[in-house]
């Protein structure tokens, strides 16, 4: 594993935030969990490489980890997983809180929900993203007046930060739509080839509410049930398979979820009005996919990009 070689180029330390400029070299894969004394949030700069994958807590399952953002909050209370492709040299700025101060911006009590924990994971708020990079500006530039600057710009990050924790769900929770993040672990449950279909009970398990709750917020997310989505994800999927593999069918239908060949003949015959067989048979021939086909990829779900109506927004 890679051993990450890092300084602290300049630091300030002010009553409630300490701001530290860091210097890391070059590192190769690794992964790695952090255990930290006090909640941080690490302003990293856009790269060209694959972003680190992150979770709370210890994963499960490579599932659990999901891309990080430019900025990410680690908690105090909370292990912080990490799995990351490597980097060139870079320098990062890190914000530490004095803990009861975080507590009373955030909200954060012992136990935080699963969207506040998400939230923490990809910080993308306008406001606090701008304040992060004028405070890494100010570490990086003149020591005339920095410290009176950074004494501003620390109550200013406090006070964005507290509105970004104000608003998580708020949106979502008015109009009866599911948060970003249910969103994200449906797709990625569904995109799974690995395992059978998803039922709704489990659906609504890794949202975290109960089945009708679920059946409710989905129809407002994506204008269609979750028995559609999960559908229509499947055709996207056996589509993919038909054009770019030889599977044979019966092999083709038990990945996707299918009891057997003819039931999956049956249910891919009612929805396209053409048997497996017969669209692979004319794609091989060269015949273009119908206006059925093409809908199902172009406005409707597709297992690649894993994305609904609101996710595409």
């Amino acid at each position: 594993m890679s051993q990450i070689e890092s300084r602290v180029v300049c630091e300030m330390r002010l009553p409630e935030l300490r701001f530290e400029l860091v210097t890391q070299e070059s590192c190769g894969p690794f992964a790695r969990t952090h255990h930290l004394a006090v909640p941080c949030i690490t302003y990293l700069p856009p790269t060209a490489r694959e972003p680190a994958r992150v979770c709370f807590g210890t994963p499960d399952s490579h599932r659990d980890l999901e891309a990080v953002g430019i900025a990410v909050i680690a908690l105090g209370n909370v292990p912080l997983h990490l799995v990351s492709p490597g980097f060139s040299r870079r320098d990062i700025l890190v914000c530490h809180f004095e803990p009861s101060a975080f507590k009373a911006l955030s909200g954060f009590g012992i136990d935080p929900s699963a969207a506040m924990l998400d939230a923490c994971r990809d910080v993308r708020a306008a406001a606090v993203i701008k304040t992060l990079d004028r405070i890494l500006s100010e570490l990086e530039g003149s020591a005339v007046g920095r410290e009176t600057v950074l004494k501003g710009l620390a109550l200013v990050l406090m006070g964005e930060l507290a509105r970004y924790f104000a608003g998580i769900d708020e949106s979502a929770q008015a109009n009866g739509m599911l948060a970003p993040w249910q969103m994200r672990k449906i797709d990625a449950r569904i995109s799974d080839t690995g395992h059978k279909r998803p039922d709704l009970a489990e659906l609504a398990a890794i949202c975290g509410v109960g089945k009708r709750h679920l059946m409710r917020g989905f129809k407002a997310t994506y204008g269609m049930t979750v028995l559609e989505y999960i559908e229509r994800a499947t055709f996207a999927r056996a589509i993919q398979l038909l054009q770019t593999t030889d599977m044979p069918l019966k092999q083709l239908s038990e990945m996707l979820g299918y009891a057997s060949q003819s039931s999956f003949s049956a249910a891919f015959g009612r929805h396209f009005g053409d048997t497996p067989h017969c669209y692979r048979a004319r794609r091989r021939a060269g015949v273009q996919a119908d206006h059925g086909f093409a809908q199902l990829t172009r406005d409707g779900v597709s297992i690649a990009s894993g994305h609904g109506r609101q996710a595409a927004a």
